[in-house]
């Protein structure tokens, strides 16, 4: 008889642990396979490329913990699929009357065909997570060549295309964009989709936004699944919260004129010898720009939490220039997102970025 364990998941009898690290040597496989040949197309279209051989180098220690998370919960399968089955036996013998000598009948029939179920699940699971891990190597080499600012999705057309991938086919993504684990293949199972590097010599301006990304049907990715990409793009916390992402008006308030929160920040900023940028676009604008991702996004790495460098083509304020006592117009914003919401400042103009550890506000 099938018994349940107490984390809710069937004992697979001692193969358990052998199905994990078969996983995790597989998708470690998958990943390397990934990052090579993803680096090899980057060196053949930039020729500027440089390919790790060691694999501690093909992804940063933060990024490989996805794997921890993951693989235990693919293994999980099998036995979450199972036990799906044994509580539809139970509940039907509850809702329609079966004898105890028909649900245990039931109940052992289920017991015999577990192995070839499994073969079946774990076929479509092998191909899909064979996929997503080539795709996570594929995904960090680009990252790491200085050649690549984006990715375009691209499809394969035909009978066999998902609604989700068709209407995403075309669409390019910055590395930067935060909406990007939520549109890196595989989006559903046997998915067939993939991300193209997109190089920094054919888009000198940038990449340009997409309005018809903001408005894509959601596909069946689990959480785990977009947490991974996070992983490997080095932003485990990136949008991990929506309130994170809404406008704390008092905090925001510290850079509107005229402001309570402005004046007391006035006295604060002066005493170091700075004054407070000021914001010109309203609330309801700012919170758009967040919404809707406009501009370019560059996290900025180094900062202390998460904070975010957004790039506009229009003025949102004036940043306050220590080196000449100035203000001057900018089109650049530092949005810092936490968990008692977010709050942007006009930062210096990219026409007068300096390297420096950080912006002033």
């Amino acid at each position: 008889m099938v018994r349940e364990g107490q984390d809710g998941s069937i004992p697979m009898g001692g193969e358990g642990p052998k199905l994990e690290t078969s996983f995790m040597k597989g998708i470690r496989d998958a990943v390397e396979l990934g990052y090579r040949q993803g680096g090899q197309l980057v060196r053949e279209l930039s020729r500027k490329v440089f390919l790790a051989d060691d694999w501690n180098a093909v992804l940063p220690a933060e990024a490989l913990s996805w794997l921890d998370r993951y693989v235990p919960e693919l293994a999980r399968v099998y036995e979450v699929a199972v036990l799906e089955q044994v509580r539809d036996v139970i509940s039907r013998s509850l809702r329609e009357g079966l004898t105890l000598k028909r649900s245990t009948k039931e109940l052992k029939g289920i017991n015999r065909e577990v192995s070839g179920f499994a073969r079946h699940r774990l076929e479509c699971i092998a191909r899909t997570e064979a996929m997503r891990a080539y795709s996570m190597g594929h995904l960090r080499s680009a990252i790491d060549s200085e050649a690549v600012v984006g990715f375009e999705f691209s499809a394969i057309l035909d009978d066999r295309t998902s609604g989700s991938c068709q209407t995403r086919e075309g669409l390019m993504f910055r590395i930067g964009d935060p909406r990007l684990p939520f549109n890196t293949p595989p989006l559903h199972p046997n998915c067939r989709s993939v991300l193209i590097p997109l190089l920094a010599i054919e888009f000198p301006g940038g990449i340009p936004d997409d309005p018809r990304i903001d408005s894509l049907p959601d596909t069946s990715q689990r959480d785990i699944d977009v947490e991974a990409v996070r992983s490997v793009l080095g932003g485990d916390k990136q949008r991990s919260s929506r309130s994170e992402w809404v406008i704390n008006q008092k905090k925001q308030n510290r850079h509107v004129w005229g402001k309570d929160e402005y004046d007391r920040y006035v006295e604060i900023s002066e005493e170091r010898g700075v004054k407070p940028s000021l914001l010109a676009i309203p609330m309801e604008q700012l919170q758009d720009i967040i919404d809707k991702r406009q501009g370019e996004w560059q996290r900025l790495s180094k900062s202390q939490g998460e904070k975010w460098r957004v790039i506009l083509d229009f003025p949102v304020g004036e940043y306050f220039n220590p080196e000449t006592r100035e203000y001057v117009e900018s089109s650049v914003l530092i949005l810092t997102p936490s968990k008692t919401g977010a709050h942007a400042y006009p930062a210096r103009p990219i026409s007068e970025m300096r390297k420096k550890k950080g912006d002033s506000p």
